[in-house]
């Protein structure tokens, strides 16, 4: 009776305020990032999605969540940014160009699902609660998405002859995202058994989502996973970011981990 109250009364907007100071008491580190990334609500995206510089999110999804799932789409958007899942994922079809379609883009979203929902599991208290339709697997446990990907593939058997690629590519980008994957872990099992508060008139309610702009024309993947997706990152006026660029990512990145690591320290 509880969430389904939660579901029909609270509104898109009230949950995502709420979960933002839950996370912020519960998982700090993760409540912190949140609040350093920019959320926009979109009204064409199916679930929610991130470039990893801002979060898209769809009213219509969240207004379908209870307030603890709707903290566990926020948490499981987060992963993707701190795992810095864009720019991974923009790199391994740049040197694997056979996956470069929406076939394997769908995959490689549901990998990386896959890896993220079972840390999210761990978390899982009564502020955070993964939806019913998450997807979980317990034999991917421990692995990085690119193994994920390719266990995917090779379960698939697709079509395209060149579809299995070279097998050494892409276990560089494992090394970019091992900082935040330790931090994510260190901080759910720190943060885990905090005490959430209800009250989202506590946090900021302003969570730069009202627009409707020019960026609800972009064209979102789609999530098979129902948690919220990954998108490539482009660079800020839209064109396909270099190698320059992405290490510039990676290191605007490192300093906001640093600085959420040092507040929720606090």
């Amino acid at each position: 009776m509880g969430d389904n109250m939660n579901i029909q009364t609270i509104s898109a907007s009230d949950k995502i305020a709420n979960s933002r100071v839950i996370l912020l008491k519960v998982l700090p580190f993760f409540g912190i990032m949140i609040h350093k990334t920019i959320w926009e609500s979109v009204s064409n995206i199916a679930t929610a999605c991130t470039d990893g510089k801002k979060v898209f999110w769809s009213p219509s999804f969240f207004d379908g969540l209870s307030k603890p799932e709707s903290s566990a789409v926020m948490l499981h958007e987060m992963f993707h940014v701190v795992l810095n899942h864009p720019v991974e994922m923009l790199r391994f079809v740049t040197k694997n160009p056979q996956y470069n379609s929406a076939q394997f883009m769908e995959l490689i979203n549901i990998a990386m699902d896959y890896v993220i929902n079972l840390k999210i599991k761990d978390m899982q208290n009564k502020w955070i609660t993964l939806p019913e339709n998450a997807l979980l697997d317990e034999k991917y446990r421990g692995m990085h998405w690119v193994e994920v990907f390719k266990i995917l593939v090779k379960d698939q058997q697709p079509d395209q002859g060149n579809s299995k690629g070279n097998d050494d590519q892409g276990d560089d980008s494992q090394g970019d995202s091992q900082g935040g994957d330790d931090q994510s872990d260190s901080q759910g099992d720190k943060q885990g058994g905090s005490d959430g508060n209800d009250d989202a008139s506590q946090g900021n309610p302003s969570d730069q989502s009202s627009g409707q702009g020019e960026q609800s024309s972009l064209d979102f993947p789609k999530d098979k996973g129902g948690m919220g997706g990954v998108m490539m990152p482009t660079n800020d006026d839209g064109s396909e970011p270099s190698e320059s660029d992405l290490s510039k990512m990676e290191e605007e990145l490192k300093v906001i981990i640093e600085q959420a690591e040092q507040l929720s320290r606090k």
